[in-house]
């Protein structure tokens, strides 16, 4: 295994780095289209229980990817905008 690593070639884990900078110098258009839950709750300054709140009320729209939530960044920002909205 080492001698493959000295001559060039790749491991079984090289795809996964090469995925993961590619994200990092902004080549991950899916990931601008979700967050998570945890960081939909730190934007707004809440608990991860009052964004659940939110995606059972319908008020975000979310999709489940396995065993992950996900939130729609489209809808939650258009939520943001309606609570700005409605102060104003």
């Amino acid at each position: 295994m080492a001698d493959l690593i000295r001559e060039g070639q790749t491991t079984r884990r090289t795809p996964i780095r090469q995925l993961i900078q590619r994200h990092r110098k902004g080549g991950g258009a899916v990931s601008d289209k979700f967050i998570t839950v945890h960081e939909a709750a730190a934007e707004l300054k809440v608990s991860r229980w009052m964004i659940y709140q939110l995606i059972w009320a319908n008020e975000v729209q979310s999709v489940t990817v396995g065993r992950c939530r996900r939130i729609v960044r489209e809808s939650f920002d258009a939520y943001v905008s309606g609570l700005i909205a409605d102060t104003a």
